[in-house]
């Protein structure tokens, strides 16, 4: 899962395709975009009013505001709407998890990377992947080690970005362990995974990936990353909410290194998929068939992924699929304005970025008659109405 971020989309980084800087008004804003190439029937419905409503309603709760009254598609890899609020859910619940964790033990993230090469296909190079990481994480051994150096579980999340050596797929996790655990049981513990990781992969005939350099090489999200097929490091504190971001960023879309897929720009001359989707939509036919791939090969993969037991031991509930996690309401909202289903259809089309201008003003304390006025300075033939009375589409 991965969402949309206005701060690489904006200033110079942004493309002229796009004209919102909010980060809502962007995802706004690129889905109508995005669903004009899409082959996803799916995605190509989110966001449209649904049948038999009289219109869309503007609502203002504790979380923020939003919209009622839509379809939504729950694809948090290829919508960036949808993105968004799985993001956000991913990263407070990765968030919960971490703190539960230190308070009683510590946490490491480990990353795991596999070679490739310009020729391969997002979908082998993923299937590759994912059949590594049940073999590092399964087993009589992986069992065995677990119980010798205390490791509770995982929440594990997949980092994807294209550069000039083609997809470039790798795991990020977050390992918890039920004590204070030291920088030698740390590397013992993550090289007999990547030990299983390596032997799978060379298996289904990839190259066998190198197992680490000492340059660190520093990222936009404060974290360093080093050269090579296995990285891990001890988590303190203090990286709880850096790490939570910085995973969702990757898992959702826009998501949101462990799950907001938001946007996340790719490295070292690498883009992520979002950046890909901005250029696609903007004209570009080599982004376009990377898009088309990455819709492919992203269809039916876990963004998240959480070891058997360790939500229930942080006190999370069960957890919700994607899909899920897009219809949930909020609690107690309070409907500010409707939006009638036809004027709805003239602002996606015509100036979808106004949807996060709306929603700014409505956390700003914004009437349905503010609204209105700010709408038809945009829109002149688009409406508002107030909440109370009954519409015609």
């Amino acid at each position: 899962m991965t969402s949309v971020s206005a701060e690489h989309l904006s200033g110079k980084d942004r493309s002229p395709v796009l004209v919102s800087s909010d980060k809502r008004g962007v995802r706004h804003e690129l889905r109508p975009k995005l669903q004009q190439i899409t082959t996803s029937e799916t995605f190509n419905a989110c966001g449209r009013p649904i049948s038999g409503v009289n219109g869309v309603t503007i609502v203002n709760g504790p979380k923020g505001s939003g919209f009622g009254g839509l379809r939504s598609c729950g694809k948090g890899w290829i919508c960036p709407c949808c993105a968004g609020k799985v993001g956000a859910h991913r990263a407070d619940e990765i968030s919960q998890v971490v703190a539960h964790q230190l308070g009683t033990g510590s946490v490491a993230m480990v990353t795991m990377t596999m070679r490739h090469t310009a020729g391969q296909r997002l979908h082998d190079l993923w299937t590759g992947l994912s059949a590594a990481w049940k073999a590092a994480t399964n087993g009589r051994r992986w069992r065995t080690e677990r119980e010798m150096y205390g490791c509770d579980g995982y929440v594990r999340a997949v980092e994807i970005t294209h550069g000039k050596n083609g997809w470039h797929v790798h795991v990020h996790a977050l390992l918890m362990f039920s004590g204070d655990v030291s920088e030698n049981i740390l590397e013992s513990f993550s090289d007999a995974m990547f030990d299983r990781w390596t032997s799978k992969l060379v298996s289904l005939g990839f190259a066998a990936p190198l197992r680490r350099f000492a340059e660190p090489l520093p990222n936009s999200d404060g974290l360093d990353v080093r050269k090579g097929g296995l990285d891990v490091r001890k988590i303190g504190s203090e990286d709880d909410q850096v790490l939570a971001s910085y995973l969702t960023k990757i898992a959702s879309g826009v998501g949101m290194e462990v799950g907001s897929g938001d946007g996340k720009s790719g490295r070292h001359g690498n883009r992520a998929p979002w950046e890909i989707a901005v250029d696609a939509v903007g004209g570009d036919p080599q982004a376009l068939e990377l898009w088309r791939e990455f819709e492919f090969g992203s269809m039916g993969r876990r963004a998240i992924a959480w070891s058997r037991g360790l939500r229930a031991r942080a006190g999370l509930g069960v957890e919700l699929t994607d899909a899920q996690i897009v219809e949930q309401e909020e609690s107690a909202p309070v409907m500010v304005a409707i939006i009638p289903a036809r004027s709805w259809m003239m602002i996606r089309n015509c100036a979808p970025y106004v949807f996060g201008e709306i929603l700014g003003l409505v956390e700003a304390g914004a009437t349905w008659e503010n609204l209105r006025d700010h709408l038809h300075y945009r829109l002149p033939a688009a409406d508002v109405r107030p909440p109370i009375i009954s519409i015609r589409k």
